[in-house]
């Protein structure tokens, strides 16, 4: 296509700038005509703007990637994150493009995951940036990225994760506790006074879960 269409959009889009649909118009021929010096014009401007829109970053960061340049995806998402931190959905994302991207940086991928969970890992919905910090835990000792690594591997920086996990408020709390347990049934070795957690951790960690169960195990008042 010509750049008539997008001319055009830009045009409507400056003359209502306040109409949201005019900016999606313009964002939408953008990326029809494939050039990513205008797709980039044309999210910059619309972010600008929306900013909140945990979406227009994921497209956006996604079509940097399809345009080559794996870098410049990360470089959107971490703009995203720095918009709107409380988006798990958006962390998620973030983590899993830079797993997928950058797979020999280990210490980077753990130190975004931290970032993450210390963003979100404390939100009723948090979950998410929980499991995932799981699932590459467990590909580091082994496993296939599914939050289970195989037996005899070093499961020690899954269950950490998992005991993190059991001590904040989330509403999957239960399927969490699960697999921790399922993961230290399996893994004898493991104990709760490991290496990785010392006696006044443990405690502390140890108050915070135990009153986590109680909320689980108790019937719903209505």
């Amino acid at each position: 296509m010509s750049t008539d269409e997008l001319d055009a959009a830009w045009t409507t889009a400056r003359a209502q700038p306040t109409e949201p649909t005019h900016w999606t118009t313009v964002v939408g021929a953008a990326e029809r005509l494939g050039d990513i010096a205008k797709i980039r014009t044309a999210y910059d401007e619309l972010l600008s703007r929306y900013p909140l829109c945990y979406g227009f970053w994921n497209k956006y960061a996604a079509l940097e990637k399809e345009h080559g340049d794996a870098d410049a995806s990360l470089a959107v998402f971490e703009r995203g994150v720095q918009a709107i931190g409380q988006s798990v959905e958006l962390w998620c994302a973030y983590t899993s493009a830079y797993v997928a991207t950058r797979p020999d940086d280990v210490d980077g991928a753990r130190a975004l995951h931290e970032r993450a969970v210390a963003a979100v890992g404390c939100s009723l919905l948090g979950h998410g940036a929980w499991e995932a910090y799981e699932q590459f835990e467990a590909s580091c000792a082994g496993g296939g990225g599914d939050g289970e690594a195989p037996k005899g591997t070093d499961n020690s920086g899954v269950l950490k994760v998992q005991w993190r996990a059991l001590a904040a408020p989330l509403r999957e709390l239960e399927a969490v506790h699960a697999r921790a347990r399922a993961l230290a049934l399996s893994t004898p070795s493991l104990t709760l006074a490991a290496a990785w957690l010392s006696d006044d951790e443990r405690q502390a960690v140890e108050a915070e879960v135990a009153l986590s169960l109680i909320h689980i195990s108790e019937p719903t008042r209505r």
